[in-house]
């Protein structure tokens, strides 16, 4: 799974990113990468206890296009490196999103306030079902029996008495 959010903040992107880096270390993650040529951060978070789990971090900031004063926006996926044996995919959403809620938080604090913001949620390829193909074919079947019969003599063709 992963949860990706983007947020624009009213404010310059390098203070935006230096923020950001700072709490990112101050929280001790392990972190693997920082581009400030590109204003990307990417760090790694164990999740402790019974239903432990590792979750990768990747922080974009780039300048907010149309802005009329200088704003920013920070985006931010989170994926969780799913394994079964650690807990279930709702409890390594809830665990993304409390990351990204984590860093808007401690942003917040450092007197940084949020104008707009963005969630989107991705499913690994293949975990999706066809579910919602199936139901319109079955819909599509059945109104298309009930037009060839007519809405009694369908009715009548599917019960047997």
């Amino acid at each position: 799974m992963a949860t990706s959010n983007g947020f624009t903040y009213q404010v310059d992107k390098d203070k935006l990113f230096a923020a950001t880096v700072q709490i990112i270390r101050e929280a001790d993650y392990a972190v693997s990468e920082v581009d400030n040529t590109s204003k990307k951060i990417v760090y790694c978070v164990d999740r402790k206890g019974a239903f432990g789990g590792r979750f990768e971090a990747t922080i974009f900031v780039r300048d907010s296009e149309n802005a009329p004063a200088p704003s920013s926006v920070l985006t931010m996926k989170v994926v969780g490196l799913h394994n079964p044996a650690t807990g279930s995919a709702a409890n390594y959403r809830k665990f993304e999103v409390d990351l990204i809620s984590f860093i808007v938080t401690k942003l917040s604090e450092r007197q940084f306030q949020v104008a707009t913001s963005t969630t989107k949620i991705a499913y690994k390829e293949g975990k999706r079902g066809n579910k919602g193909w199936l139901v319109l074919i079955v819909i599509l079947v059945i109104l298309a029996a009930a037009s060839r019969f007519g809405a009694f003599g369908f009715l009548k063709a599917l019960l047997p008495f």
